[in-house]
């Protein structure tokens, strides 16, 4: 595909996180995309969420792959993480399950690594409506069904974040991140996302380069007819805008929002005009203009409600990498129902050795969320579980690789 400067061949691994076998269609259809890029054939991992009977199919019906768990929290930035951890080439992509790459998707995104300064690549994703795409939906929303959208480059140029059906990062710069944020990103079939918007800020603000949008690395992406509703609609775009405040709150309003501005000021009011124009209300258009402006508002409010809560108070949780243990630390906000907010895995035994397992759950733990909240510790060989602020102590004095400070007592405990 191309060759780095010492002329060895670049090494690709494409991961592709699966969680229900409703898609098991599209997964298999995805994998053999993948198979037929190249030369050279890249490695594919499909990383499997939560689900052993899905996990056992793709181990007997899939051929010509690497499959492995996500072991820690449920959810997309939790699966992708693992396929990091067992990924060996030098870039890692990831494609969704219900996508499809086009010929030359791979060697297209691998040929602009050529300049050193690129951290990342991302090409573009086209719908593929399970009907008709909705006459009132507008292209500048394709981003509501993971596609890309009017007011997106035409054409190769640098951009803040990517699509993350259609992705690509350099391994040893991904794994000096710290990987994809867990308390981002879908769980299941949820409307959450912006984890890869994250990421990519993170990336370039601890290591500098560049991301490259190459709109010729083209994927298709399936849309079910359960997307093309108002009811998914208005929820994804209330959801995006919680996501955007709590990518906010992590780098910083101006990183944050620096895109969602251009596209409020620009794009935006230019669909709203064309849709009522004469010739466009009488064609629909005053449809797709209320939704550019349900959506808006939807994304607005989602984003308001995020902001406006109340900050908790922190606690910090230290955790020194085990030699012959393995565990994870799970992370609660005890003010919303106990949802998981964080989990971070330490590697197994047979991985310790690798640096960039190491680095990759040092840097996750360097990079939680300090919330209000009360820390469990599983110990995954007896999957016991201690939930309580004295059992926590007692397990942790227990194993002297693993220190937690508590600067004050959880509220549940």
């Amino acid at each position: 595909m191309t060759t780095a400067d010492t002329g060895r061949a670049v090494s690709v691994s494409v991961v592709i996180c699966a969680y229900t076998e409703a898609r098991w269609d599209d997964l298999v259809a995805a994998v053999r995309s993948v198979q037929l890029q190249g030369p050279p054939t890249p490695e594919v991992i499909v990383v499997i969420d939560h689900n052993e009977a899905l996990f056992d199919r793709v181990r007997i019906e899939i051929l010509r792959i690497k499959v492995t768990v996500n072991t820690g929290r449920p959810g997309l930035s939790g699966a992708r993480n693992a396929g990091v951890a067992v990924a060996t080439g030098d870039i890692v992509a990831f494609l969704d399950d219900d996508a499809e790459a086009e010929d030359q998707w791979l060697p297209r995104l691998v040929e602009t690594y050529r300049d050193v300064d690129v951290l990342g690549v991302g090409g573009s994703v086209t719908p593929s409506w399970a009907g008709t795409r909705p006459r009132w939906f507008p292209p500048e929303f394709d981003w509501v069904v993971g596609c890309s959208y009017q007011g997106m480059p035409e054409t190769r140029a640098p951009v803040r974040n990517f699509i993350g059906t259609n992705m690509s990062f350099r391994r040893a710069a991904l794994v000096a991140s710290g990987g994809f944020d867990s308390e981002l990103g879908r769980v299941g079939a949820d409307a959450s996302g912006c984890e890869e918007t994250e990421l990519c800020i993170r990336m370039v603000g601890q290591g500098g380069g560049r991301l490259i949008y190459e709109p010729s690395a083209r994927v298709t992406h399936q849309v079910p007819a359960t997307r093309a509703t108002w009811q998914y609609f208005i929820r994804r775009c209330y959801r995006e805008g919680r996501s955007k405040a709590v990518v906010a709150r992590l780098v910083g309003q101006d990183q944050a929002l620096a895109t969602e501005r251009s596209y409020l000021r620009g794009v935006i009011p230019r669909r709203v005009v064309q849709c009522l124009t004469p010739t466009r209300r009488a064609d629909g258009g005053l449809t797709m203009a209320v939704a550019v402006v349900v959506g808006v508002v939807a994304a607005g409010l989602g984003y308001a409600t995020a902001t406006l809560a109340p900050p908790a108070p922190t606690l910090t949780v230290d955790v020194d990498f085990p030699d012959q243990y393995v565990y994870e630390v799970l992370i609660f906000d005890q003010a919303r129902d106990r949802k998981l907010v964080a989990a971070v895995e330490i590697v197994s035994p047979a991985n310790k050795d690798r640096a960039e397992s190491r680095q990759l759950f040092l840097a996750k733990c360097a990079n939680l969320l300090r919330n209000d909240v009360c820390v469990s510790v599983v110990d995954l060989v007896t999957v016991r579980r201690f939930n309580l602020y004295t059992e926590l102590l007692t397990y942790a004095r227990g194993f002297p690789s693993i220190a937690v400070s508590l600067p004050h007592r959880c509220h549940c405990c």
